[in-house]
């Protein structure tokens, strides 16, 4: 039987890996802000783990010069990087000393990766030392139990949703479904004269389920909460082949102040991952007969055939008329459909 402190040790690979990925995935996909995220998550982790107390530059002055974070006791300075290159860590120093940056000559990179450990060198007088999660995980599995349990309790604080399991189980990040036949859901919509054969249905619905759930689970987490954030506050359509839509404008008031930061990034990841995209409405020629204004919304549409429908509209309207709105928006965020019947 595994011990408590194993049991968190493994609970925080999982969340530092799968952490980590979805970083790596926003990046890819122009989510331009992952790293500063990542700097208010991590700052407090890393301080315990290495008995520091870096404070976060870039809330006293945004997009501070050379280093984000720094150690008032030493002057030991520390950037948070998605990637990592030798030239990029040489243009931080190079930064540093542009602008007169007070700093001891000691320059630490976190690099959100998990694919190697880190390393150090030298650069104009510099010291220059790269951690990356591998190394940030196994400090925290060095500390002593008291240090490590108030480690354990702050990644869980600060990395909450991507802890996906219960203590005993194996943490693979999944969707929930539940099982064949969904008869309700059927019923409800209609879907036995869809198709040819109505033995066909409850299985063919249970595929399109599980197809779309398949790469909803795949999402960064933040992107899932804005898309149950879309699927929320978005008008209910009149039929289930319509699509989700929502004015942009509108629904950016719906999110909080580094959502609004970071939601051009988010609605990127959801046309590339085939989710959905933002369409032009409402064109009107202005007075001068040659400008054209427009709105803009954001549309979510996972379309199946056979039988026919939009999963997003068709999983809203079963759920606010079987269940909460707290239950719907749960359902998209977690990926978790076992409710459904």
């Amino acid at each position: 039987m595994l011990t408590d402190r194993h049991r968190c040790t493994n609970e925080i690979s999982f969340a530092f890996a799968s952490y980590t990925a979805q970083v790596q995935l926003l990046a890819k996909e122009t989510y331009t802000d992952s790293a500063k995220a990542a700097e208010d998550a991590l700052i407090e982790i890393v301080n315990i783990a290495y008995c520091c107390n870096f404070e976060n530059l870039n809330a006293v002055k945004k997009n501070h010069p050379g280093i984000d974070w720094r150690e008032p006791r030493y002057g030991t300075g520390l950037q948070v990087s998605v990637t990592d290159t030798a030239s990029k860590r040489k243009e931080s120093v190079n930064a540093v000393i542009r602008n007169k940056i007070k700093t001891s000559k000691a320059i630490w990179f976190l690099t959100l990766t998990t694919d190697r450990y880190g390393n150090s060198g030298e650069y104009a007088g510099y010291s220059m030392q790269v951690i990356t999660m591998n190394d940030l995980l196994r400090q925290v599995c060095s500390l002593p139990d008291e240090l490590f349990f108030k480690a354990v309790k702050k990644i869980k604080e600060k990395l909450g949703p991507w802890f996906l399991g219960k203590k005993d189980d194996v943490l693979i990040p999944s969707y929930k479904l539940s099982p064949a036949p969904h008869h309700d859901f059927i019923n409800y919509h209609g879907l036995w004269e869809h198709l040819e054969s109505k033995e066909e249905v409850p299985s063919a619905v249970h595929e399109q389920l599980k197809g779309f759930l398949e790469s909803l689970c795949n999402l960064p987490g933040p992107v899932r909460s804005v898309i149950a954030k879309i699927v929320l506050y978005s008008p209910t359509p009149n039929g289930i082949l319509k699509p989700l839509e929502i004015d942009k404008i509108e629904f950016y008031l719906h999110l909080d102040e580094s959502e609004q930061e970071l939601l051009e990034g988010v609605l990127n990841v959801i046309e590339r991952k085939g989710h959905g995209c933002v369409v032009e409405k409402n064109h009107e020629l202005a007075d001068d007969g040659l400008t054209i204004s427009y709105d803009l919304n954001i549309s979510l549409n996972w379309r199946v055939f056979e039988p026919d429908m939009n999963i997003y509209s068709a999983l809203k309207i079963y759920y606010l008329d079987v269940f909460t709105k707290l239950e719907l928006y749960t359902a998209f965020e977690q990926a978790d459909f076992s409710q459904l019947k």
